[in-house]
């Protein structure tokens, strides 16, 4: 027979161990046939406990009684030990952290736990709700969660909660849930009507989200933005959004130059991924006027800009993460004075575009800043810049801006423009253009597409042989 010994879980870490009981080993009269394996339990053991135990085999003494426990004729084993599972439920942050997904697709969000022995998923709301397996998700007491299909429906935050029968309590809900979303456009400010209801300076909506646009100045009276009647050629509506700030004479109403406009959702640029277009007409200013500012402070923003450094009417597109600023430029002249130009800029991954009237006109494929990083806002501006009034105010007007949670593909840049320029008939694809050799090798007046006037070129070279060399 053998003794079992076991502490008696009253600390964390106690390696006393006590006789629990005597189990007897049961023989076969053919020693080869006797089970070597005995089973002993269950024994009730305390949560987040380490636990030690050995096994004493006993020995009879000459007569064949069984020596008693501790004798030190019997046989003592080592002393092992085992740790019960913790007695506090833990939960990890739920992953991916963030998420932005093609509508109609799944998502899979995980958690890692630590003493759960249920799991239960929710999604914030008012109230927060339990969520049910069912056509619209699966796993919902696991681990694992599936939302099934996702739509615009299915945006917003997911956490879990897992409990043990102490009972225990873990919840991510504050510290990681998962913000999911569909890939879709998620602001558009069409400046098509002001309200003054609410803000007697006048607001304009954002039709999508709500993320409403209010007008406002640095100056004093009545000097804020207006809506005029001054709109881009094609584009449906008959307003655009003025700003008069010319930074000369004939200076504005109070001669400081100093309207602006603003964004109180600190949610509106938040995004990993991100696109803005607007229609922008410019009618002249000076060095790093704002088309649009958002962000915090002078080291965590994202902005376009015009006259990046010099009044040379170029366009910037710049995020700034912990006082790292990152940008990609277009050439000079992109946006001149005195007319509508449709500006984008994009960012996926590591890759920010800008286009001008639905060509890309600049590429930085290394721009690893994303504006979610300083999320949320609380200076989020058209025409004012994070630096002050030495960047100037932005003086002209801005119509149909949009902002999308991913970045747009040069089909849907151009796509945007089109929609609206409908006099021309097509933008190049430059980035396709230059991939392909061929194409690159036969458009030789490089206007993305190969027409008479390449193949007068080619023609004119038809059958030439004045660089071949042959014996007299």
């Amino acid at each position: 027979r053998h003794n079992i010994y076991l502490s008696r879980g009253i600390s964390a870490n106690d390696p006393n161990v006590y006789l629990l009981d005597t189990v007897p080993q049961v023989h076969n009269p053919d020693p080869s046939l006797t089970n070597p394996y005995n089973e002993y339990g269950p024994v009730t053991v305390k949560r987040g406990m380490t636990y030690y135990w050995k096994i004493e085999e006993v020995i009879a003494d000459p007569n064949g009684n069984p020596y008693p426990a501790g004798h030190p004729n019997n046989v003592m084993g080592e002393l092992w030990s085992f740790v019960t599972v913790p007695s506090v439920a833990l939960i990890t942050a739920v992953t991916p952290a963030y998420n932005v997904v093609e509508a109609g697709n799944n998502l899979v969000l995980s958690v890692n736990g630590t003493a759960i022995d249920t799991y239960q998923w929710y999604k914030k709301g008012n109230p927060d709700i339990a969520l049910v397996n069912g056509s619209d998700y699966s796993g919902v007491n696991t681990d694992t969660l599936t939302i099934l299909n996702v739509q615009v429906a299915d945006e917003g935050y997911y956490y879990c909660v897992g409990t043990n029968s102490l009972p225990s309590t873990a919840s991510n809900r504050d510290t990681g849930s998962a913000r999911v979303m569909t890939k879709r456009l998620m602001s558009h400010y069409p400046m098509e009507s002001m309200s003054y209801d609410v803000n007697p300076n006048g607001i304009t909506p954002d039709i999508v989200n709500g993320f409403n646009l209010k007008m406002a100045s640095n100056d004093s009276g009545a000097d804020v933005p207006v809506l005029a009647a001054n709109t881009v050629p094609g584009l449906a509506g008959s307003y655009s959004l003025k700003f008069n700030n010319p930074r000369a004479n004939p200076a504005d109403p109070n001669n400081v130059d100093a309207q602006y406009a603003q964004i109180d959702e600190g949610m509106v640029a938040a995004y990993q991924d991100i696109s803005i277009s607007a229609w922008v007409y410019s009618s002249g200013g000076s060095n790093w006027n704002r088309i649009l500012d958002f962000g915090n402070d002078t080291n965590n923003y994202i902005f376009l800009c015009l006259n990046p450094g010099s009044v040379n009417n170029a366009v910037r597109f710049a995020v700034k993460v912990a006082g790292t600023e990152q940008s990609v430029t277009s050439p000079a002249q992109a946006l001149p004075v005195g007319q509508w130009t449709f500006v984008t800029a994009t960012l996926s991954g590591n890759t920010a575009r800008l286009y001008i009237n639905g060509e890309r006109v600049a590429i930085n494929t290394s721009l690893t800043n994303d504006p979610i990083s300083f999320a949320p806002t609380t200076q989020n501006w058209l025409a004012r810049s994070m630096w002050g009034a030495g960047d100037g105010y932005f003086n002209g007007m801005i119509d149909d801006l949009k902002i999308w949670n991913y970045g747009l593909s040069a089909q849907e840049v151009a796509y945007e423009y089109l929609r609206t320029a409908t006099t021309k008939p097509w933008v190049c694809d430059w980035e396709a253009w230059a991939a392909d050799a061929l194409m690159v090798a036969l458009d030789v007046n490089d206007d993305c597409r190969i027409d008479m006037t390449d193949f007068a070129t080619f023609a004119g070279k038809w059958l030439e042989d004045a660089y071949q060399i042959s014996l007299p």
